[in-house]
């Protein structure tokens, strides 16, 4: 997954930003390419996201990661408080040690 998000995150911070600093500096749009080339790779991210988090977890401490990660790559869709994330994962620490 770490490769899937380093290949996405390459190409973002490089061909693609320097696209998208020349259309927001009055320059020309993003050619459809690199649009296309960017959802790819973003797709790609998400698939490998999706088959880790689908895999079960060996032991406490990585359904512990998985909650962790979801909270930090959802944090704009959170359908829980904080205070209810905080809650669970106090329990689930307390339960893994």
């Amino acid at each position: 997954m770490e490769i899937a998000r380093d290949f996405e995150e390459a190409y973002s911070q490089g061909e693609w930003l320097l696209h998208y600093q020349a259309q927001t500096s009055g320059g020309p749009a993003i050619p459809d390419a690199f649009e296309a080339e960017a959802e790819r790779r973003s797709e790609l991210r998400c698939v490998a996201e999706d088959v880790l988090i689908a895999v079960p977890s060996p032991d406490l401490s990585t359904a512990i990661w998985k909650i962790e990660y979801a909270r930090e790559r959802w944090v704009d869709f959170e359908d829980w408080p904080d205070t209810w994330w905080t809650a669970v994962l106090s329990d689930l620490r307390r339960f893994a040690q």
